[in-house]
């Protein structure tokens, strides 16, 4: 027998990959979550600035790797940018032309000290408010948003 998620039914797009499998058990958060908030943040976004605080508040950080634009959330999860906007009109070019000017990839911090920058904020936060042990790691995540908003 396959683990959730793997059965054949004729459709790809329902089924997790390894990684999204492990990041999701990791921490809580689903694929269709991240693909929510990451669409949400592009569609109420009118200049790259904009995008990337509204990542920011959501618990992302911009950061480049094998691909230019990626993302890194506070468990230290990568996915790439362009496969989290849900908008089948927009294409990768897109994308990094619409950040390029503002935030070039040989200026943004590469994936390892992001995920470093988010072992250390994890750790001073402590494991009951972050990371796979916590009641509601989305819980945890929008009171970080929270407290950073006001």
């Amino acid at each position: 027998t396959l683990p959730d998620g793997y059965e054949k039914d004729g459709s790809k797009s329902h089924q997790l990959s390894l990684y999204e499998k492990a990041q999701q058990d990791g921490c809580g958060i689903t694929k269709e979550q991240r693909i929510r908030d990451v669409t949400e943040a592009w569609k109420q976004s009118y200049s790259p600035r904009a995008f990337v605080n509204a990542l920011a508040a959501r618990g992302y950080v911009l950061a480049t790797g094998k691909r230019p634009y990626v993302l890194i959330d506070v468990y230290g999860n990568m996915n790439a940018l362009p496969k989290l906007i849900d908008d089948r009109n927009l294409r990768t070019n897109d994308i990094r032309k619409f950040l390029a000017n503002e935030f070039p990839p040989e200026r943004l911090p590469s994936v390892d000290e992001v995920r470093a920058a988010a072992a250390k904020h994890r750790e001073e936060r402590g494991a009951d408010t972050l990371g796979p042990d916590a009641d509601s790691p989305r819980k945890a995540l929008e009171r970080k948003q929270l407290s950073t908003a006001t």
